[in-house]
């Protein structure tokens, strides 16, 4: 068996290591203090390679419900779509991840 590649990239990766990622962890676990952010590879497109030097995670958060089994055909599909209680969660955590990483302004 052999292989023959069209193409050769570099994966992007961001080191979990961080003080972003710590920020992550701690906006997280404001929201659900039982909540676990945990990395993984996820094979796919990203335009990550765009911003050099910038740390790029794949996230943003749902709460737990019996809505998430619906999500998965749905996501990047013919007519995307997530429920408002869920945008509002996502919405609330980039705020406290933005006042995690630049604190409040005066």
């Amino acid at each position: 068996m052999s292989f023959l590649y069209d193409t050769q990239e570099v994966g992007i990766e961001a080191d979990p290591n961080s003080t972003f990622f710590d920020a992550i962890q701690q906006a997280m676990s404001e929201l659900d203090p039982d909540g676990l952010v945990i990395p993984s590879l996820i094979s796919g497109g990203t335009d990550a390679g765009l911003v050099p030097g910038v740390k790029v995670y794949g996230f943003f958060p749902m709460m737990p419900s019996e809505r998430l089994p619906m999500y998965k055909p749905l996501v990047h599909g013919h007519n995307e779509r997530i429920h408002m209680d869920d945008v509002a969660y996502g919405t609330e955590f980039v705020y406290r991840l933005v006042m995690n990483v630049a604190g409040p302004q005066a």
